[in-house]
């Protein structure tokens, strides 16, 4: 192709990257707040969020196919697309017990699978169930004589 029309492209999907990420931002933010503010978990907006942020840092590493999957993940047909299906490995992933989580702590990484106890979900977790936590606050209740609630989302260790 030559410098000057790469130069170009590149810098032209980066100007357009970049108001397309801020259009798509401010969206997804707007979503969270309204998601919060009716007292919902904003997990969707913030997956979407997500896919904006690394939408936007293909973008900004240089390449015709970094900048490709950017603007895939930054329109927002595309990313809804990539966000089913990755719910959809997530979930299946799940229920075989295959997904691996790590708990970053100031005693290093602790490594579980899916299989295993999750504080969040007393009942186990199968390939139909949300990735949603819910938290209560009379979890948080103890008396002195007992040990303190396990918090959602914490790792029951064995």
């Amino acid at each position: 192709m030559g410098f000057w029309p790469t130069f170009a492209l590149v810098a032209g999907t980066g100007i357009f990257g970049a108001a397309l990420g801020r259009r798509e931002g401010t969206r997804a933010l707007t979503a969270v707040q309204r998601d919060l503010a009716a007292g919902r978990i904003p997990t969707q907006a913030l997956m979407s969020g997500a896919a904006i942020l690394v939408g936007g840092a293909f973008l900004l590493t240089p390449g015709v196919l970094t900048d490709v999957v950017g603007l895939l993940l930054l329109l927002p047909p595309t990313r809804g697309a990539v966000l089913r299906r990755l719910m959809r490995g997530l979930k299946g992933a799940l229920g075989r017990g295959t997904l691996q989580m790590s708990v970053w702590q100031m005693g290093g990484v602790g490594r579980r699978s899916g299989r295993e106890h999750i504080a969040s979900d007393a009942h186990g977790l199968d390939a139909d169930s949300s990735l949603e936590v819910g938290f209560e606050a009379d979890q948080m209740r103890m008396t002195d004589d007992e040990s303190p609630p396990v918090r959602p989302g914490e790792i029951i260790q064995d």
